[in-house]
């Protein structure tokens, strides 16, 4: 068959091969070998996955939910300190975008991190070309761990519609990707709880000297109002479990066999158009030698 089409081809004389020519010759010339090198790039690509460590994933969802837990009539009482005081103090607006922006904090990821001993997962390439350590250059910089955890590790993506907070977290195996994503929102949901504790505190020790010098009855009974709600506030986040989020979705245990990363069936189809284009070229470079008009 090879033989008889390299005659066909020879028949035209001086003509040379375009690449279509060629590849089509090839194709036609090849196909079982071209088949062969497909199955087997698919076994060698499907099997190779299991050489790399397995990545899962587990998505939490979230709606912001210190509306909820703040006091009713706290508003009203800002407003009217503010009239009579000038005193400017946060709104629960405010603190709702707080709690969505702490979500993808700097410092709580580097904390996260380093409370879950997280860099070798983070660096493993680095971690093991030293023999299990960080070398002569040291550990990653904070600017590095922060932005590898945010690429590789957890991803939050809010939807501007409903405002519902996703939260995806990445480990090696499902039950650490579920524990995971659970233990982030509750650290940032302590941190915001242990935020306005400390910032109650504060804000009645304040108000409790205004009200000592307050001369008016307006004014007393303003502060009044205020230092009730900010107690209510203080107690609320003291004893409240889920304080500045509510789970609207947990997060699902994903199946061992199926991991996020790597795609086993993307990575096969990846290899068999990657070798078999190799053997292309390979067989269609053999054979332009043969083909070409000899002088």
């Amino acid at each position: 068959m090879g033989r008889e089409s390299d005659s066909r081809l020879h028949d035209d004389g001086d003509h040379v091969p375009s690449l279509f020519e060629l590849f089509t010759f090839v194709v036609l010339v090849r196909w079982k070998h071209l088949c062969l090198v497909a199955a087997v790039a698919f076994v060698l690509g499907y099997f190779a996955t299991f050489l790399i460590t397995p990545v899962y994933e587990a998505e939490i969802v979230l709606l912001v939910s210190l509306d909820d837990s703040a006091p009713s009539g706290l508003s009203g009482d800002l407003g009217s300190l503010g009239a009579l005081t000038g005193i400017s103090l946060q709104g629960s607006s405010q603190r709702q975008q707080e709690a969505v922006a702490l979500l993808t904090s700097n410092d709580v990821a580097i904390q996260f991190v380093n409370d879950h001993s997280l860099l070798p997962e983070l660096f493993p390439v680095r971690w093991k070309l030293n023999g299990g350590s960080w070398g002569d250059d040291g550990p990653p910089s904070e600017r590095e761990v922060a932005d590898a955890f945010h690429e590789a590790m957890l991803h939050v993506r809010v939807e501007q519609d409903s405002g519902m907070i996703f939260v995806s977290s990445a480990a090696p195996t499902p039950e650490a990707t579920v524990s995971r994503v659970r233990s982030y929102v509750q650290l940032v949901d302590s941190r915001l709880r242990e935020r306005t504790i400390s910032e109650s505190a504060d804000t009645l020790e304040v108000l409790g000297g205004e009200l000592r010098n307050a001369t008016t009855v307006e004014l007393r009974a303003a502060i009044s109002n205020l230092m009730e709600s900010t107690i209510r506030e203080k107690t609320f986040a003291s004893i409240k479990r889920e304080y500045a989020y509510k789970i609207i979705d947990r997060p699902l245990l994903p199946s061992r066999g199926e991991p996020a990363r790597p795609k086993r069936l993307f990575t096969a189809i990846a290899s068999v158009l990657s070798f078999t284009s190799f053997a292309v070229f390979i067989f269609a470079w053999t054979h332009r030698r043969r083909l070409l008009p000899q002088a």
